[in-house]
């Protein structure tokens, strides 16, 4: 499992470098573009216009995946799309007993659970709807956001809900949640920040790390802390599973 992760990880990276390298690549023609039909050498403005038309084949031929969930289907387990990276929807009827899709976003209606957000989507914020009570186990799997808003009627984080969101940068934990499973934050490498009130009934931050104050387990050390020497807080008695998970800085 470690290596899917890993490899969801990469393919983020790889997918943001390769969009920065197509647009200069693309401005450079259209400059060289330009320059040839001033000089009236329109031989090459054809050839420049060939370019940018080959540029454009693999956006215009880019597979987009779909997949449609029958009525039949009344139980999902932790997000079966996790690296689907070109799962780009999600189809439920609107009369599916079940489960629902809001703004392309797995719902279990009946739990009032966020199952999936595809990987598939780039925008950089999401704000999880007011009214859902858990967010599921790798729920946001590799996604591309730097920052969601979770409301305070969600109840419960689960296990690796945000697992390789590589440019999450900071998440705000509302008081309502009183429940958060194995290391949330795994592979969130430009984390920096896990905002509690001073005043959450189970849950605190000291040092930046992520602690659960009535059970004194540690759940997540962001593995984007400079490199530094990590102590503990003094009356811990558990670290919880995957709690420095590639956190490669430490002392």
């Amino acid at each position: 499992m470690p290596k899917l992760h890993l490899g969801g990880f990469r393919h983020i990276e790889n997918k943001k470098r390769v969009h920065i390298i197509y647009g200069f690549l693309i401005l450079s023609v259209v400059l060289v573009m330009i320059a040839q039909f001033f000089n009236r050498d329109y031989e090459n403005v054809f050839l420049c216009f060939l370019t940018l038309v080959l540029f454009a084949m693999p956006s215009l031929i880019e597979r987009k995946l779909s997949i449609d969930l029958p009525d039949s289907v009344t139980s999902i387990g932790e997000n079966p799309f996790q690296c689907c990276s070109e799962l780009a929807e999600i189809i439920v009827s609107p009369e599916h007993p079940t489960l629902e899709t809001i703004e392309g976003v797995l719902f279990d209606k009946v739990e009032k659970e966020l199952i999936c957000y595809p990987q598939y989507f780039t925008t950089e914020h999401y704000a999880v709807p007011q009214g859902v009570r858990s967010i599921g186990a790798n729920a946001f799997e590799n996604c591309y956001l730097t920052s969601v808003t979770i409301p305070d009627s969600v109840i419960h984080i689960g296990d690796y809900a945000f697992g390789s969101c590589n440019f999450l940068s900071a998440v705000t934990i509302p008081d309502s949640v009183t429940s958060i499973g194995k290391n949330p934050f795994k592979y969130c490498n430009h984390l920096t920040e896990i905002i509690i009130s001073a005043d959450h009934p189970v849950f605190e931050t000291i040092d930046g790390m992520l602690l659960n104050k009535e059970e004194k387990t540690l759940i997540s050390y962001p593995p984007s802390f400079p490199p530094q020497h990590c102590a503990i807080p003094q009356g811990t008695r558990v670290i919880g599973d995957d709690a420095f998970y590639f956190c490669t800085t430490l002392d």
